[in-house]
Order: structure tokens, then sequence, then C-alpha cells
């Protein structure tokens, strides 16, 4: 016997249907709006209309891609500043610039006390998707060189997917779909 609510509830997505999704997004761009928009001067319904898709670009570029992009700056910084280190160097030199001693990012949650008893998985797990970032970055840094803030910008990726998953394949089919042959 079948839940009613339940009939209405999709299926999950297969393991690598996310992959699929930002690999068209690289291969059909769509650049975010980088400069604020003006107001209206005119109560015209089109003028309207226009302002709020580009006010919601601005906004989404705003809200994604600065702070990636600002990550990658501090990247290239350690590279340049340690230039022949390996990834782990540079990764632990990333991991003092992170506030807590657990690299966790410095946010009201994690500055709270916690007296739950298994916060240790949980800090751990913050621990690991920090790295994970790092690495994505690391890792379209040094296969995209400065081609990786057009890879950034097509791809919109959420912090989610940077914490959470390997993006090299991604970055593999951006460098085959663009005919880049950088390697650091």
């Amino acid at each position: 016997m079948s839940d009613p609510e339940s009939d209405d509830i999709k299926p999950s997505l297969p393991k690598n249907d996310w992959k699929n999704k930002f690999i068209e997004r690289i291969q059909n761009p769509s650049y975010y709006e980088k400069t604020k928009p003006s107001l209206p001067n005119s109560v015209d319904p089109e003028l309207w209309k226009k302002y709020r898709k580009n006010l919601s670009e601005y906004l989404e570029h705003s809200m994604f891609f600065e702070p990636i992009q600002s990550e990658l700056h501090l990247i290239d910084s350690l590279i340049t500043q340690f230039p022949d280190a390996d990834d782990d160097k540079i990764i632990s030199e990333y991991s003092k610039t992170i506030n807590d001693s657990k690299n966790t990012p410095n946010t009201k949650l994690s500055r709270e006390i916690d007296t739950n008893p298994y916060s240790y998985y949980k800090n751990v797990r913050k621990k690991s998707r920090n790295m994970r970032f790092v690495k994505n970055l690391l890792a379209a840094t040094r296969h995209l060189g400065n081609y990786k803030y057009d890879f950034f910008e097509r791809a919109k990726f959420p912090m989610s997917t940077l914490t959470d998953k390997n993006i090299t394949p991604i970055i593999n089919e951006y460098k085959t779909t663009m005919n880049i042959k950088y390697e650091m």
C-alpha cells in the first residue's frame, strides 16, 4: 500500500547528475551581472522587470562568485609565496588563515560553546569540508591558471558543491571545451 504523500516525492538524482548540470553550464555559459543596476526613473513595467532581473543576477554574483574569487586570490598569494611547495604545504598554509583551530569557519555557530558529546564528529566533518574546498580551488588554480575565474563564473558552483564534491572532472571538461593546454 502506497502513501499518497510519498507518491509526489521525486526520486533522488543519480550520483553523477550533479556533474552533468555543471558541464552543461560550462558549455552554455550565462555570465553574472557584475555591476549594480540603477533604479529605473519611471513606472514602466518592462524597465522594472529588467531591473529586477539584473539586480537578481548582481546579487547572485555577490553571493556566489565574490567569496570564491577572494579565496582564489588567497590561493594565488600562497602559491606565489611558496612557489616550490606541493599541494599539502599550500593546504597547510591555507588552514592557518582559518580562525578556529579545527579549521572551521568563524561563524556564530562555531563560536558558541558546544556541550554536545557528538560534536567531535560534527567538527571533523567541517574540517574535511574545508579541506575539500581548498583542494578544489587549488586544483582549479593548478589546472587552469588565469582561466579559473572564467571557469567559476561559467559553472556557478554553490559553496555546498565546492565543499562536498571533487570538481576535477568538471575542470577537465572545461579544459577540453575551451581547448586549454595550461598546466602548472
